[in-house]
């Protein structure tokens, strides 16, 4: 958490919310605490928006390159787990971005009722 925020620190990007999923260790009061305390703001993303999580696209390529080459009896998954990690690009990971950023502003809007 500290290294995410030193480097939000770095841009100057104080007082903005850093947008966390409903992982239960995100709600405890620690966390809440040292985000706010750092001068950011928590703001839980809404239960099952898988669509406003980049991570959830991640894995869905991931999963579907593991399932286009089947295990067999001798195999382990760990090599195709890591097979497939090096097939994500940064241009995957901004579009990931991208297509959340055109749900961002009506998610928003509702979380804070607007």
């Amino acid at each position: 958490m500290d290294a995410v925020m030193d480097t939000l620190d770095k841009h100057d990007k104080k007082g903005m919310f850093i947008v966390l999923d409903n992982c239960r260790i995100h709600h405890s009061q620690f966390v809440t605490d040292v985000i706010t305390r750092r001068g950011y703001k928590p703001l839980f993303m809404p239960p099952y928006s898988l669509f406003l999580n980049p991570i959830e696209e991640c894995w869905l390529k991931m999963k579907k390159l593991i399932r286009r080459n089947p295990l067999d009896e001798r195999d382990t998954l760990t090599p195709h787990i890591a097979k497939a990690c090096l097939q994500v690009t940064v241009e995957d990971c901004n579009g990931w971005i991208r297509h959340v950023e055109t749900y961002w502003d009506r998610g928003l809007e509702k979380e804070l009722c607007l």
